[in-house]
């Protein structure tokens, strides 16, 4: 959508930008001025040069131009907003009563022969519903690198460390500068071109004839947002700006040094040098904790190797057990319950997502061979070795252990069958002229409470009632017969529609209806241009110079 707003030519301003940035209360400082050193350390830490967050600060108030403008220009009809106010307003009558499916699962018998034989041929035709995988228990010894980060570092390795990685101490090389830029567009002409080096080149030659640096930004550079601060872009360092911008920055040797004329992709500069840090070593008391710690990760790297190494070594030449390997690493052997390879249930959660771990459980090597498992890579530099302990062939789970299982799932049949078939009878009953106390007293007794629920003025989001019953009323006419319908619960109700009633006329309310029913053609709008935009996109993926060069 940007490439096609910026083809309409919809841009936000230069003047428009450094407004949005200065009233930004991130970039302001506790006096509630705007603050440029906490401006570039912010757009910085999000990953932007100044120069690229504004362009994409522009690219985004452009685009939120567009919409905006598009939403302003939708409108609603007299007929239309009189339409929606109407059915969003209406309120209906209801009567409703439901037939709990819980009333036909109590007090079912299976003890009968024939209770007995049904529950026989429901696991004969469901027996994929009673499979039970293949799965295995395994021990096993495990290694990881946290065990060994507890070791001791001696002032003798500290030194010996800052001194051998003393480049690694050292600070970061910074440039303070301010800049005078003429603008190049992109799509700009060798006339434009020329045009833009000309007015650099007159600013350059206002500063060699002794005008001020300060005065000659307010005079020429087309960076709004600097020019208020004498052309002051802050510090910099080393790949945050344009190559050729960077590489003459930090060519200036002495504060107060201006550049020659520069050109990056964003078009003629001249630059000044403010204030310039050096890149020189922290002292080691800076850096102890740090070396420290980087010390104690590789003395740990090297002990968790070489505890690898030894496991792996063990588990292999005493294939037929783990004791060997437990007590070279010093580690107990652990043990699992059984699970499966598909899931991992039955494992511990740190490693049921292991999938080596799981591989090499259900391996040859160790389910028919016997063996130890070769030294298993896992997450979080862990590494351990596993052997079996039982393995649990793939296979149905005999009947006497699912019998109960069966017999909840006949009795929901049952009950879900019993409850439909009674909604069903008593509503054709009622449409012919029964009154439910007539119906009731020919249904099972368990359904003798059952009566009548009012609910008048019901809403389209009221909550009075089941909001599936709510949603169905209001798919009714005032004709509509009375009708049953299953609710989510498994129960079903019978509803019978008694009034429609049409809203009040009520001017707040209208307004009210007026802003909501904009809101949804504006949303409507915006998403149909955003359809048009996608299915009439021409996507071309161009390689980089990196992507060429393999």
């Amino acid at each position: 959508s940007s490439q096609a707003i910026q083809e309409m030519g919809v841009r936000a301003s230069d003047e428009v930008l450094k407004q949005e940035i200065l009233a930004n209360p991130q970039f302001q400082g506790e006096d509630g001025a705007f603050d440029h050193d906490r401006y570039q350390l912010l757009v910085e830490s999000a990953g932007y040069t100044v120069e690229q967050y504004q362009a994409a600060r522009k690219a985004d108030m452009s685009s939120q131009q567009f919409f905006t403008a598009l939403a302003d220009s939708n409108f609603t009809l007299d007929y239309e907003l009189k339409q929606h106010q109407v059915l969003e307003g209406q309120t209906r009558d209801v009567a409703y009563v439901v037939i709990p499916k819980q009333r036909f699962m109590e007090n079912i018998d299976y003890s009968s022969a024939e209770a007995q034989q049904e529950v026989q041929e429901y696991y004969t035709a469901n027996q994929n519903r009673f499979r039970v995988p293949e799965k295995v228990a395994v021990e096993y010894v495990l290694v990881s690198k946290a065990d060994y980060m507890d070791v001791e570092v001696n002032d003798d390795e500290v030194m010996a460390y800052y001194q051998d990685n003393i480049a690694a101490f050292e600070g970061t090389e910074r440039r303070r500068v301010a800049h005078i830029l003429v603008n190049i567009d992109s799509d700009a002409d060798a006339t434009d071109v020329q045009a833009a080096e000309a007015k650099i080149n007159e600013a350059k030659a206002a500063i060699t004839a002794g005008e001020s640096f300060e005065a000659v930004v307010t005079k020429y550079s087309e960076d709004t947002l600097s020019a208020d601060l004498g052309g002051d872009l802050d510090w910099i360092e080393r790949d945050m700006m344009d190559a050729a911008f960077e590489e003459a920055a930090f060519a200036l040797e002495n504060v107060g040094n201006v550049s020659n004329v520069v050109r990056s992709e964003f078009g003629f500069h001249l630059i000044k040098l403010l204030d310039s840090e050096s890149a020189e070593a922290k002292p080691l008391s800076a850096v102890r904790d740090e070396i420290v710690a980087d010390l104690k990760r590789d003395i740990a790297e090297d002990n968790y190797l070489e505890a690898k190494d030894l496991l792996a070594e063990r588990a292999f030449e005493y294939a037929d057990s783990l004791a060997e390997a437990s007590a070279a690493v010093s580690k107990d052997i652990s043990k699992t319950a059984l699970f499966d390879k598909q899931m991992g249930i039955g494992l511990s959660e740190e490693l049921r997502t292991e999938m080596p771990f799981i591989n090499a459980a259900f391996s040859d090597e160790v389910l028919i061979d016997e063996l130890n498992s070769e030294l298993i890579e896992l997450s979080d530099d862990r590494a351990v070795v596993v052997r079996k302990l039982e393995h649990q062939e793939e296979g149905i789970r005999p009947l006497e252990e699912v019998t109960l299982m069966i017999q909840q799932a006949l009795t929901n049949e049952k009950a879900s069958d019993k409850t439909s078939e009674t909604a069903a009878k008593a509503v054709q009953q009622l449409n012919e002229g029964f009154t439910l106390d007539m119906v009731v007293s020919g249904l099972d007794t368990v359904l003798a409470d059952l009566q009548w629920s009012q609910q008048s003025a019901l809403t389209r989001a009221g909550t009075e009632v089941d909001s599936t019953i709510r949603d169905h009323v209001f798919t009714m006419n005032i004709d509509s017969a009375i009708q049953s319908i299953s609710l989510p619960s498994g129960d079903m109700a019978i509803v019978k529609l008694n009034a429609i009633n049409r809203p009040m006329e009520n001017s707040e309310l209208a307004s009210t209806h007026t802003d909501k029913f904009l809101q949804f053609h504006q949303q409507s709008e915006l998403s149909g241009y955003l359809k048009y935009l996608d299915a009439n996109a021409s996507i071309t993926r161009k390689l980089s110079n990196a992507e060429l060069v393999q």
